[in-house]
């Protein structure tokens, strides 16, 4: 069941990256639709067509294995760590800046919980590769400077586990998100999956969702509603 609904969750991601980036005939048929102007549909809009159909419904089936079987177990372990998240989230609401650091397919789920800490919580936040830390950045860290970090099982544990215990000597407090428990952190957000390094970050990145959720409301913003976020960005 649960890899099933992750091949669902990495098939939309494919998906969805092609309408984004090949969306020009989509775009012009809609803009020539709100002109009320009839022209050609372009092959490339009808492939967009297809392709959106076909998302609906996969997300309808995604919601059917959801109501029907409920959610993945990995997703809900990492969804009952709710309760560590408040109390991560009452350590971090006055830190005036957060670095969060993850190696391999975790690096990508650094760079998204600092995006979302940023435009969610208006929180400066940090987002490096384990190896890039290692580099000079280290140098920034110090008692005033949380670090997460993203501990994640397989090849890279044995190499994050040094780095814990590294950034803990800096005197920066670690707070650690994955299935093992460090000694020497801080905090331990415990994920308790056995997924692979591939899959991981799907589950990986929810307890950073809520993490910004109860640090904006700490902070007194509508996390619904962040300042400079819209719906459509102009690109240059």
């Amino acid at each position: 069941m649960c890899h099933l609904q992750i091949v669902l969750h990495l098939f939309f991601a494919v998906l969805e990256i092609y309408q984004l980036l090949l969306g020009d005939d989509i775009v012009l048929l809609w803009h020539n639709i709100r002109q009320n102007s009839v022209t050609p549909t372009h092959t490339g809009a009808w492939v967009h067509i297809i392709l959106g159909s076909l998302v609906l419904l996969l997300v309808l089936w995604r919601l059917m294995l959801r109501f029907t079987r409920g959610v993945p177990d990995a997703a809900a372990e990492a969804l009952e760590s709710r309760a560590v998240i408040g109390e991560v989230a009452d350590v971090l609401w006055e830190a005036p800046h957060l670095l969060i650091t993850g190696r391999g397919f975790a690096y990508p789920t650094a760079r998204e919980g600092a995006l979302k800490l940023i435009e969610t919580c208006y929180l400066p936040t940090l987002a490096f590769s384990a190896a890039d830390l290692l580099h000079g950045p280290l140098a920034l860290l110090g008692p005033s400077l949380t670090t997460l970090a993203l501990t994640p099982e397989g090849a890279t544990s044995a190499g994050m586990a040094i780095l814990v215990d590294q950034i803990a000597a800096t005197g920066s407090p670690v707070i650690t998100i994955g299935p093992t428990r460090h000694s020497s952190a801080f905090s331990n957000v415990f994920t308790g999956h056995h997924l692979s390094e591939k899959a991981a970050p799907i589950v990986d990145v929810i307890p950073l969702q809520p993490l910004a959720l109860e640090l904006a409301r700490l902070k007194g913003i509508n996390p619904d509603s962040p300042r400079a976020l819209q719906q459509e960005t102009n690109t240059f």
